[in-house]
């Protein structure tokens, strides 16, 4: 038995050894028990290796890179690191818990796979770093002219801060009181309360009878070709709320042994799978603006924002080689969708990607006047360290009922490391967005509509609650969008 919990089935014996085979468990140093009829002993051992939990690069050096897990205690004889299996680092320091080696010559940008290789062992992990281009300018759509100043690249793609606040000499917006800076001041701040859910930890909002839900759906654990190894479904939790005057918190702890396993078939196979595993997950909400810390950054939340943090435990893996995805789900993604500013149409579109097509960032809905944009940032807390995380569009499914028509249910996952503690942090933020001179013609509808802002962080450098610094929106009228052209999109960026 390894850890008084984790069976090991013995394969052969002799007098003078015993070979058990196991889980893959994670972690760096176990004990094992030995009982026979008459005897117990317990001994300790490490963990097989190499194994990387987290990847990092230094900002200032990119050829400059960081890796945190387990590399073995006999000395790491002749450790060699590789990216994209053939890009060679020359390793510069090694210890059981901390590789630090430097390339040639500075990485292209965008994913990269990492190999460590020691004693002959081997580790491969694909879409491990993510290397950016931070000369970027954040605020421009991009062909802008460089003989245009970053002020007037500024008034150009955010309509001059859509009229509640001023473009700074860098290119940015700075916002009047009460609009939200991340979002170029289009958005105000708004006294909107969330829907807590007792039997499960989701984010939802319903505003004037328009709701929408962003929910955890499972965890699973997926080997190097994306197969899914076990997969845990979280549709069992227990709750405690508490209300104060200046903050309302649910806790969430999802009820593994009566939870449905897709991968198990009895409760002795349910706990050999997840023993030690704890999967819980907090639902904060206050009317005041707050700070909150996530891995070694403080994050700063949005008034009436709803935070949501996710802590997956003791995960037993397979091998060294698989990692985890969390599975969200939301069924509001509208397939035509555009909206109103100052008498002109602009094209939303539900799903925005990165340059190099390979995270999904934005997730934008937009339903009677009501929108719901989620930002997914491409960071994660592995065992205390930041380190990248993908988001993918794993599924896109039309809707079948009627009252749902046009429209398609979306499944996103969240790749995390393997770790002993993985920890995700998104946040929630209902806003007002201003549509500017609505007297178009005879309309003289309100010139207000409610939008609902979320950004999924996954990690920590970026502050949570705003849609970013760029709206890349298309000026174009409105016109039909269907399904197919969307499914077609999600293929083109697997």
């Amino acid at each position: 038995m390894i850890d008084d919990t984790i069976p090991c089935i013995i394969t052969s014996n002799s007098s003078s050894y015993i070979v058990c085979q196991s889980l893959f468990i994670g972690g760096s140093i176990h004990k094992v028990s030995v009982i026979n009829s008459q005897n117990s002993i317990d001994l300790s051992f490490t963990m097989m290796y190499p194994l990387v939990t987290a990847f990092d690069y230094d900002r200032n050096d990119t050829r400059n890179i960081i890796l945190y897990g387990e590399f073995g205690s006999n000395g790491q004889t002749n450790p060699a690191v590789y990216l994209n299996e053939t890009v060679y680092c020359q390793v510069t320091y090694a210890s059981q818990s901390l590789l630090n080696c430097k390339l040639a010559n500075p990485p292209s940008f965008g994913n990269a796979s990492v190999s460590v290789i020691i004693d002959s062992f081997i580790f491969n992990r694909t879409n491990a770093l993510n290397f950016v281009n931070n000369n970027n300018n954040n605020n421009t759509s991009g062909g802008s002219s460089s003989n245009i100043s970053p002020i007037e690249q500024c008034e150009q793609s955010t309509f001059k801060c859509y009229g509640h606040g001023e473009c700074d000499s860098f290119g940015n917006c700075q916002c009047y009181p009460n609009y939200d800076q991340l979002d170029n001041c289009k958005n105000m701040y708004t006294n909107t309360t969330p829907i807590i859910d007792p039997k499960k930890p989701t984010t939802s909002f319903n505003i004037d009878g328009i709701e929408f839900d962003f929910e955890i759906i499972s965890i699973q654990e997926l080997d190097l070709e994306e197969n899914i190894v076990k997969e845990l479904l979280a549709d069992n939790w227990n709750s405690n709320i508490t209300i104060t005057p200046s903050i309302t918190i649910a806790n969430y702890q999802l009820n593994i042994t009566n939870n449905n396993d897709t991968t198990t078939t009895t409760t002795t196979n349910m706990m050999s799978h997840y023993g030690n595993t704890s999967v819980s997950a907090t639902i904060s909400f206050s009317s005041q603006a707050r700070t909150v810390t996530f891995g070694s950054q403080q994050l700063d939340i949005n008034p009436n924002a709803i935070k949501l943090a996710v802590n997956i435990s003791g995960w037993h893996f397979d091998t060294n080689l698989s990692y985890l995805r969390v599975v969200f789900q939301t069924s509001s993604i509208n397939n035509t969708q555009s909206y109103t500013y100052d008498c002109n149409d602009y094209r939303l579109d539900p799903l925005s990607f990165d340059e190099y097509g390979t995270t999904l960032q934005y997730l934008r809905v937009v339903k009677d006047n009501v929108q719901f944009n989620g930002r997914f940032i491409d960071y994660s807390v592995a065992d205390g360290r930041p380190t990248y995380s993908r988001t993918k569009l794993i599924s896109l499914t039309p809707n079948t009922k009627a009252a749902l028509d046009n429209t398609s249910s979306a499944l996103i996952g969240v790749y995390l490391s393997q770790c002993q503690e993985c920890l995700l942090d998104p946040d929630f933020t209902p806003l007002l967005i201003d549509k500017g001179d609505t007297r178009c013609g005879s309309d003289q509808s309100n010139n207000t509509w409610r939008i609902i802002v979320g950004a999924v962080v996954g990690g920590i450098g970026m502050v949570a609650v705003a849609i970013g610094s760029a709206l890349l929106i298309q000026k174009k009228k409105i016109y039909n969008r269907n399904i197919k052209a969307l499914q077609a999109k999600m293929k083109a960026f697997e």
